[in-house]
């Protein structure tokens, strides 16, 4: 998990910000982004995990949901980036699944 998380830190940008959820999630809140480019951050951090050492250990699902396209207020839109990411676990791992409207727990 710690190289995972490095992995992240390393990958997104400084004004970024990643936290641990628990349950072995971890979120990235990307400043100013817009859906396309936090897709584009979560398939920089696949490609990035793809050549580190855990990658054997560890795979990264990605889950990605934007204010105010997929909830107004902040435990909404954790829920939709959650669901979103459930959906990638299900269709299979390594995936970068986007929130739909109306996705949470």
């Amino acid at each position: 998990m710690r190289s995972a998380s490095r992995v992240i830190i390393n990958t997104v940008r400084e004004s970024d910000t990643v936290c641990d959820l628990g349950s072995g999630a971890l979120v990235a809140l990307l400043d100013d982004t817009s859906e396309a480019g936090a897709v584009w951050a979560a398939d920089r951090v696949r490609n990035a995990h793809a050549d580190s050492p855990s990658r054997d250990v560890v795979t990264l699902s990605a889950g990605v949901a934007c204010y105010p396209s997929h909830a107004m207020d902040p435990e909404d839109l954790l829920d939709a980036a959650r669901a979103a990411c459930s959906t990638a676990k299900i269709y299979g791992l390594g995936r970068i699944e986007v929130a739909t409207e109306g996705d949470h727990f």
